[in-house]
């Protein structure tokens, strides 16, 4: 199992130490299947779309550093320069970071087991669970502590998000399609094991710079990003991690 620290150490081997002609640091955690290492590769749809969009900027590429995604976040809040992705982009966010994307879209869910009985019309109907996982300093416990939610569980390792839920150790998680997919996967358990039980909203993912940053950085990055939707590269890219979801639908 990799450490944080060898999961940093392991992609700065990975990915070119040079960055991007007047770019910045760019951050992203280790949450499967967004960004993760595999095989001692950095992959997964964020990190294969913002390296295709750097190598836009520069054949070289951008250095991509693996941490926790609180550390991430506060780090790209204080510091010069730097960014982060793959970040949902919600009100309580917008006047924090300087925004490129959106990446890729997901859809998000509140998912109980799969004999789940208690059915939710609104998220406010959610305060009546006895427990409900989310992510530890990430959008949805954001948006829920600023509503008063009190039955909140924040775990910074999400990807452990799945099985805490099919041992019931919490009554719901918050998660997106993809990467329940990815979680069942990994445990060998089909799409059914689990059920959404309430549709939330479709989330965009973003590269988010420090607000700090020239607009010069900022507006190059988009025009990346425009041409790697152009050339097709986009759409090889999410073809390849976003599947059809019928059955949650």
């Amino acid at each position: 199992m990799y450490t944080i620290h060898g999961l940093l150490m392991i992609t700065l081997l990975l990915v070119s130490p040079v960055r991007a002609e007047n770019s910045a640091r760019i951050f992203t955690e280790d949450f499967a299947p967004f960004g993760y290492i595999e095989n001692g590769h950095l992959t997964g749809i964020g990190p294969d779309i913002v390296t295709a969009m750097s190598k836009a900027l520069t054949a070289r590429g951008a250095q991509i550093e693996v941490l926790p995604w609180k550390r991430a976040y506060i780090t790209v809040l204080n510091e010069k320069n730097t960014a982060l992705f793959s970040m949902s982009r919600i009100k309580e966010r917008e006047d924090l970071f300087k925004w490129v994307g959106p990446l890729y879209s997901m859809q998000s869910y509140l998912f109980g087991y799969k004999d789940y009985s208690l059915k939710l019309n609104s998220l406010n109907d959610a305060r009546k669970v006895e427990s409900l996982l989310v992510q530890d300093g990430g959008a949805t416990e954001t948006q829920l502590l600023a509503l008063g939610f009190n039955n909140l569980v924040a775990m910074n390792n999400i990807d452990k998000q799945v099985a805490m839920l099919t041992a019931k150790r919490v009554e719901l998680i918050e998660a997106t399609d993809v990467a329940v997919a990815y979680q069942l996967q990994k445990l060998g358990l089909p799409l059914s094991e689990v059920k959404p039980v309430l549709k939330l909203n479709r989330a965009d993912f973003y590269l988010a710079f420090s607000r700090n940053t020239d607009d010069e950085v900022i507006e190059k990055w988009r025009n990346a990003l425009k041409l790697i939707h152009e050339n097709g590269t986009w759409r090889q890219i999410t073809a390849k991690y976003l599947p059809n979801f019928d059955l949650w639908q």
